[in-house]
């Protein structure tokens, strides 16, 4: 089983934008944030670099919301012994976004707070159902695209 170390880990992007029309009652009243966390990676010579999204609603979509947010972290793991594709696959969907998203969920509650709301302190994510769940869409989205593509060629 190959081990994994931490090459690096940054900041890609962020962007914060507040809502002038959201009103806080409270300084401490509880700001309902829905979210979606996406991930990306790619895999170069042992260089295992998963990007980690995390992004509120469209900011169009919903202008109810305090504020609009858009985060990605990057990090560059080096996956040392020799590596299956299916451990690449773990590693980029399970692992390796597990050690970055605290480091995303410590700037996301930071600006939030300089912004002069309450922190945002996002739930942890349990990568592992996350995966599962999304496997599960993925393979439901091929089927319904190669039943699509037969039912089309008839």
């Amino acid at each position: 089983m190959p081990q994994i170390a931490i090459h690096n880990i940054q900041l890609q992007h962020i962007r914060f934008d507040r809502n002038p029309n959201f009103y806080i009652e409270h300084e401490n009243s509880h700001i309902p944030i829905r979210y979606n966390i996406s991930i990306e990676h790619e895999y170069h010579q042992a260089h295992l670099i998963v990007h980690v999204k995390v992004k509120s609603p469209g900011e169009e979509e919903d202008r109810t919301l305090p504020f609009y947010f858009e985060i990605v972290i990057a990090g560059d793991f080096k996956l040392i012994g020799e590596v299956e594709d299916s451990m690449i696959h773990q590693y980029a969907n399970i692992n390796c976004p597990a050690i970055i998203f605290p480091y995303l969920r410590e700037i996301l509650a930071d600006i939030t707070r300089r912004a002069g709301f309450p922190p945002l302190h996002l739930q942890p994510v349990n990568f592992m159902k996350l995966n599962k769940r999304l496997s599960v869409q993925e393979k439901s989205a091929a089927v319904k695209k190669i039943r699509k593509k037969k039912a089309s060629n008839l």
